[in-house]
């Protein structure tokens, strides 16, 4: 899988010394994203029931391995690959995702909007959102071409095409 840069208006990539400037994260990292919902202290429903994420036996005891990690939102993964921007003292990022089936890419786009909107996101336009306070506060462009998911991450709805159009 290929993820082009294609910033302009100043954003640069982050190339880290001696490390890979390209970050995969894979279906653990995925399911992680959406576990923390259950313990993260918001109020908020879940992105993940308990039993998605936990192995849990017919007594509602936690087996091992405690967690799952292909719960239903990342199953289908192919690949991922992320670039990670900089302009100023800003940080944006862009994250291609794979899939077995256009089908498989949008139960996790759909999952990832749920995402955002736990962190108190909200739908602007199309496929645009926009968290507004707290740690994720920031502006996200979620797009479905096919087998393939493009998350686009900036400061403002306004960086969102200058990191990638």
């Amino acid at each position: 899988m290929s993820l082009r840069d294609r910033t302009t208006n100043g954003w640069e990539r982050v190339d880290p010394p001696e490390r890979n400037p390209t970050a995969r994260l894979g279906q653990s990292a995925m399911t992680a994203m959406f576990g923390y919902t259950l313990y993260a202290d918001t109020g908020n429903q879940p992105v993940l029931q308990p039993q998605e994420l936990l192995n849990i036996d017919a007594e509602g005891n936690i087996v091992q391995p405690p967690f799952k990690y292909t719960a239903a939102p990342v199953r289908g993964w192919d690949g991922d690959r992320m670039h990670i921007y900089q302009k100023d003292n800003e940080s944006a990022y862009v994250w291609k995702s794979v899939w077995d089936s256009r089908q498989d890419a949008q139960e996790f786009a759909d999952a990832y909007a749920d995402l955002l909107a736990y962190w108190g996101g909200s739908q602007q336009s199309g496929a645009v959102y926009t968290i507004d306070d707290g740690p994720y506060a920031d502006a996200f462009r979620v797009t479905v071409e096919g087998d393939t998911v493009t998350i686009v991450n900036a400061p403002t709805t306004g960086d969102l095409p200058d990191v990638h159009e």
